[in-house]
């Protein structure tokens, strides 16, 4: 999911009446909160990617342009168990890219999944997964991404399976396992965010 934003935050350096400078604070804000969601504190990249959202606002950026920011803070934030903020940062995501009509879409809904089969809320992550399935197929990421696919198969399969619907569960677990026979000694390149993992940070 990670695209940055620099390429078109400085594509819009001279539009309108923004703010050069908060424009590069939050490309210097993203760029901190990247490198300390690599090193593995998920508290300082949520509160870098919170301080970039800001700045790229009042810089003027266009929120089809902030999406990327909106969608690592809701993760970070999950991580640290903030949940009420994952849940905001993950559903502006979602929210503006289903206005723009962004072909990534599935990324987010898989995502909102995964958060609510994390927490254990199944009903919650059924709905997401299931909503991701159309966007998926449309995209044909079982044939661009296939071992991808399977880890999400096995999610939704999860998912139905904790929900009672059984036979539901058993044949995309079935399908994901099918995907996998294909690329023996493969596997997938997910990265999984560790929701919930951090929660005693302050």
């Amino acid at each position: 999911m990670k695209q940055p934003l620099i390429l078109l935050i400085l594509a819009l350096t001279f539009a309108g009446c923004s703010n050069p400078v908060n424009r590069h604070t939050a490309i210097r804000y993203e760029e901190q909160a990247y490198g300390q969601m690599a090193a593995g504190n998920w508290f300082e990249a949520r509160m870098g990617f919170g301080r970039a959202i800001t700045n790229a606002e009042i810089g003027g950026i266009d929120e089809s342009q902030r999406v990327n920011l909106w969608y690592e803070y809701g993760r970070a934030s999950g991580v640290i168990c903030d949940w009420a903020e994952a849940e905001r940062g993950l559903g502006q995501a979602l929210r503006i890219m289903q206005k723009h009509n962004d072909g990534r879409l599935h990324y987010v809904l898989v995502e909102i999944g995964r958060m609510n089969l994390d927490r254990k809320n199944y009903g919650a992550a059924l709905q997401y997964f299931e909503r991701a399935q159309p966007v998926l197929e449309k995209n044909n990421i079982e044939i661009y991404d296939p071992l991808a696919y399977a880890d999400y198969l096995d999610e939704y399969a999860l998912a139905l399976k904790e929900m009672g619907r059984s036979s539901d569960s058993m044949a995309r677990a079935k399908r994901a396992t099918e995907i996998r026979s294909a690329f023996p000694g493969k596997r997938s390149d997910t990265q999984r965010t560790p929701y919930g993992t951090q929660c005693a940070n302050p």
